[in-house]
Formats: structure tokens, sequence, C-alpha cells
């Protein structure tokens, strides 16, 4: 393997990886069906790439109430 295949395996390992885990707040809020579902994933894409704001989007995510009547 030459080193632009090397790093192009990085790149893709990281990626799969990482975008369920920086996603991870939002996924939580739809699979629960959160009634802010959509203000959670807007923060966790806008500021999501800080800890404050992953860690707000997440907490967020398993405070917030359950809305029944979209299950």
């Amino acid at each position: 393997m030459n080193d632009t295949t090397t790093f192009g395996l990085i790149v893709l390992a990281a990626t799969v990886v990482g975008l369920p885990l920086y996603m991870s707040p939002s996924i939580f809020a739809f699979s629960r069906h959160k009634t802010n579902r959509f203000p959670i994933l807007a923060l966790n894409i806008v500021l999501g790439w800080t800890i404050l704001g992953w860690a707000g989007a997440l907490l967020w995510a398993c405070y917030d109430k359950t809305d029944s009547t979209n299950r």
C-alpha cells in the first residue's frame, strides 16, 4: 500500500467511527421521539464541535420530554 491509500483508509475509518459519535445526541433525540429533536439537531450540528455544545445537546436530548403523539 502506498501513503495515499493508507491515509484514505485512516480518514474513512475516522469518519465511520467519528460521525455517529459526533451525531449521537441527535440520534438519541430522534430515536426517543423527543419534542425538541430539531433544535437539538441544530445545536449538535452548529456547536457540536465544541465539547460544551456537544455535551449540551446530549444533556438536552436526555432530559427533554418524550413526544408520545409521534410514535
